[in-house]
C-alpha cells in the first residue's frame, strides 16, 4: 500500500532528527570512533534528502492528476 504524503513527510522528519542526533553524539563520544557515527549520520541524510526528492515527484503527480 503506497504511504501519505504525511508519513513521507514523518519518515523524512524522523531520518532528520536522528542524524542530527547522531552528529552531536559524535562530537562527544568517547565510547565509538565519531567517524563511524559521522558515517551513518551522513546516510540518514543523504536517504532523507532522496525522500524529498520522491515526495516532490508524488506531489508533482498529484497536481497533475487534477
Amino acid at each position: 500500500m503506497p504511504s501519505t504524503i504525511a508519513q513521507d513527510l514523518q519518515a523524512i522528519e524522523e531520518l532528520i532528527k536522528i542524524s542530527i542526533f547522531n552528529i552531536g553524539l559524535a562530537k562527544f563520544t568517547t565510547h565509538q570512533d565519531p567517524k563511524i557515527i559521522l558515517e551513518k549520520a551522513s546516510s540518514d541524510l543523504y536517504d532523507a534528502y532522496i525522500g524529498i526528492k520522491v515526495l516532490a515527484l508524488k506531489i508533482e503527480s498529484k497536481k497533475s492528476i487534477v
